[in-house]
């Protein structure tokens, strides 16, 4: 059971000493409490777009990072964006990439890591700026890793409940072949959790089993189950998280009155929530009164409940709820003799609110409207027993907290609402047909309004993405975390009825659920101290010859793309790197050398903070992401037939890559890819390393041409987790590729991460579909020139 905490009383103890003739201002003590803890606790709103969220390893990921904070909340502007790719099962860091930000926006591209296992993952995006050695700008983009190895075969792990005992744990196994009821007789499976020996079974002819894991190895830190398939010299690695064994199978239950209070003789709206190991689940429940049924509580197939109680001064009142062939019973927390109860028919508004209010006795009471920075207040208001107020919502677009407070600055009872709801960018978009060939032109038209349905130029990123490239369980978008997920944590912002930010009934249930996130009282219990101190932290060197410390300064020169930079050390070798230094051509190398005759035998090391720091924080965070059950093996097979009918990944990936055979590129960077091009801008994973004196094909700049290979021998090559790279181009179909008589598989067939409007809000862009059939999805958002976010999509179908 869970009574959600009223955020204001910290903001408001000094209020309590306050002279009772002299009632204090509670909007002006809240607004400068706020903007205290605000200036000492410095935060960056950041969010990363990508074009998808379900990737193959060695694939090209592309993403758009926007900084929305308000001007004045951070004075220092951000320079770098660090992404730290973590492993969600083993948080391992396996990779790091930076990149500029130019007007609080930034762009770029990666390859997704080989070492990355089939399943969940997660980018961690920071920016450079550090208050307390932690960024202050931090988003978290969950992607899925699909294998793209040629095998004949996938592993399937589910955990049934029917598999479960009171000490053990069940994992299904289950091989699902390409050819469909293949028998794979003598496959075998190995498993173990850390610090646990690795044990083996042979699976049946269908390729299944089942192995149970003793809920006494399953500790935190050591949840997770490695396991290896082996079938005909073939191997597939997959890893599943273990829910934790006091959590396996028991049913919670948490209750949220509306306002936050039940108080005896007024009637109050709770909401409930019933969770098994963290999921929503159905239960049957019965509200019960003195152990008298008093109704039934309908609770939906997610876990959510609703009902009405009015309380009476004694009486004892208890949820009894049926899970699993058990019987539950959760106890509510008494109510007060004393307080208000607030009623919000509607919380989803536009720029009025109603609100209903109940009192335990007549009292003077003030209400404010506020959110992280800003604190709208009322005047003060009798009540009596019960009153209804309208209440005008002027402010931007948003959720905010709805407090009610006495005539000593007290909080009574409080509630979120979302406001001005409907304050929304209007987005066309028209193609130039309704379907499409495969190599087809497409011509797409956007037009971009504002407030009042009028024109408004607009900066948007664009693309066009296969729809089994994008899983629903896991999907984002600009405006859906912007105005949800910054606020309510642990909120699905899609499932199966679409996306929440478009469905006000759930919009609504969410608010009543979900209790204020950004601060707590025991935090702002504690406000005191100077504005905060931000760091920006740098690229340091040192030079050493024969593996000893230098003793007198020494001239450098710093070679990327044919152009050089030079620079000195001190007397002890001490040397800084600027970011413009570290700025290099995505896929390039910088380069370091000394300067002068007799210059052998140097060595430097690098340290950059920046890398360190972001590398422990991404690789401490835990993530819980939902572990994937599929119900059948029938289940599972129609995945799969369904997945070989569309063309979907692992379909893709074989018949694209059946050649492929990686082999790296050189010191420089440079490579040839598997249809011979040089450094290709469409194919950025390295096929082998070029010749010099041998003739290659190059597409740089989106124009073919031949070169001669002329090598590379620059010296020494910077680690290039410490580079600041500039986004590539996205080519997508180019003139290149159309001509080929390979197919081309693209999931991604566009993508422009920052384009503009004209004055009108109309824009104009066009493209080339692949040779990958099915349905794609166009998504247009982006920030209107009055600061509205944009957020459009629309199915593109090739044929």
């Amino acid at each position: 059971m869970l009574r959600p905490a009223i955020i204001l009383l910290a903001l408001l103890l000094p209020a309590f000493c306050t002279s009772a003739q002299a009632p204090p201002d509670v909007s002006d003590l809240l607004q400068s409490r706020l903007n205290a803890y605000n200036a000492q606790h410095p935060r960056q709103t950041l969010i990363v777009i990508a074009d998808k969220n379900i990737y193959a390893k060695n694939e090209m990921l592309w993403f758009a990072g926007y900084i929305l904070s308000q001007p004045e909340s951070v004075q220092d502007t951000a320079t770098v964006l660090i992404a730290t790719w973590v492993d969600d099962v083993t948080h391992k860091v396996l990779l790091q990439k930076k990149f500029p930000i130019r007007d609080q926006i930034s762009t770029g591209n990666f390859l997704v890591p080989d070492s990355a296992l089939p399943g969940a993952h997660h980018i961690v995006f920071s920016t450079n700026l550090l208050h307390h050695n932690q960024p202050i700008g931090e988003y978290r983009l969950p992607v899925s890793v699909k294998t793209n190895a040629i095998l004949n075969y996938t592993t399937a792990l589910t955990l049934p409940d029917s598999l479960n005992t009171p000490d053990k744990i069940g994992v299904g196994i289950a091989l699902v072949p390409l050819v469909y009821r293949q028998l794979m007789q003598g496959a075998k499976f190995s498993y173990q959790l850390k610090g646990q020996k690795e044990r083996h079974i042979e699976l049946n002819r269908l390729g299944k089993g089942v192995v149970f894991i003793d809920k006494k190895w399953i500790r935190t830190g050591s949840d997770v189950l490695y396991t290896t398939t082996r079938f005909e010299d073939e191997t597939y690695p997959v890893n599943i998280k273990l829910p934790a064994a006091q959590n396996a199978d028991t049913l919670s239950f948490r209750f949220y009155p509306e306002g936050g209070n039940l108080v005896y003789g007024l009637e109050s709206q709770v909401a409930c929530e019933a969770k098994v190991a963290g999921s929503g689940v159905a239960v049957t429940a019965t509200l019960l009164q003195n152990e008298k049924a008093l109704c039934s509580v309908p609770i939906s197939t997610d876990g959510k409940g609703l009902f009405t109680l009015r309380p009476q001064k004694g009486a004892r009142y208890l949820l009894q709820a049926v899970w699993n062939n058990k019987n539950y019973r959760f106890d509510l927390l008494p109510a007060l003799d004393d307080g208000v109860v607030i009623k919000i028919p509607t919380a989803v508004v536009d720029d009025s609110l109603q609100i209903e209010l109940q009192s335990s006795v007549p009292r003077t009471i003030s209400i404010t409207l506020h959110n992280a920075a800003t604190v709208i207040g009322t005047p003060p208001i009798p009540v009596k027993s019960s009153s209804r107020i309208l209440m005008p919502v002027k402010e931007r677009k948003g959720i905010y907290a709805i407090t009610v407070f006495d005539d000593k600055g007290r909080p009574l009872a409080e509630r979120l609402i979302f406001a001005r709801y409907h304050q929304k960018a209007g987005v066309d978009i028209i193609f130039n047909k309704e379907s499409f060939g495969t190599r087809d032109r497409v011509d797409a038209i956007l037009n971009i309004t504002g407030a009042g349905n009028q024109p408004t130029s607009s900066v948007l990123t664009v693309s066009c993405v296969a729809m089994n490239r994008i899983a629903t369980d896991i999907r984002k978008d600009l405006e859906s975390v912007f105005y949800l997920e910054n606020e309510l944590k642990g909120i699905s912002l899609y499932d199966r009825q679409g996306r929440l930010m478009d469905n006000r009934p759930l919009l609504e249930e969410a608010l009543l659920l979900k209790g204020w996130r950004r601060y707590t009282w025991q935090q702002l219990q504690h406000i005191a101290g100077d504005t905060a101190k931000i760091v920006k932290p740098n690229v340091r060197g040192q030079l050493f010859r024969f593996e000893k410390k230098i003793k007198k300064p020494e001239e450098l020169v710093l070679i990327k793309d044919s152009i050089l930079g030079f620079g000195n050390t001190d007397h002890e070798g001490i040397f800084f790197l600027n970011e413009n230094d570290l700025l290099v051509r995505d896929g390039r190398k910088l380069f370091i050398k000394v300067m002068g005759k007799n210059k052998d035998g140097f060595q430097y090391k690098i340290t950059d903070s920046l890398v360190k720091t972001t590398a422990d924080a991404a690789g401490s965070l835990h993530i819980d992401r939902p572990v994937a059950r599929l119900r059948s093996e029938d289940e599972l097979q129609d995945k799969m037939d369904t997945q070989e009918r569309g063309k979907t990944l692992e379909a893709v990936v074989v018949r694209s890559q059946k050649k492929f055979y990686a082999y790296g590129s050189n010191e420089c960077g440079d490579y040839v890819c598997q249809y011979g091009v040089l450094n290709c801008i469409n194919h950025p994973y390295p096929f082998a390393m070029p010749v010099v004196g041998r003739t290659y094909y190059t597409n740089a700049n989106g124009i073919s041409r031949r070169v001669v290979y002329m090598g590379c021998k620059n010296g020494p090559v910077i680690n290039t987790d410490y580079l600041i790279y500039r986004s590539r181009e996205f080519y997508g179909m180019d003139s290149t590729l159309m001509k080929q008589g390979t197919e081309e598989m693209m999931s991604t067939i566009y993508w422009k991460p920052l384009l503009y409007t004209d004055a009108t809000g109309k824009l104009e862009c066009s493209f080339f579909t692949a040779d990958l059939k099915g349905a794609y999805l166009m998504t247009v958002q982006g920030i209107s020139a009055d600061g509205s976010l944009i957020f459009r999509q629309k199915l593109l179908r090739v044929q």
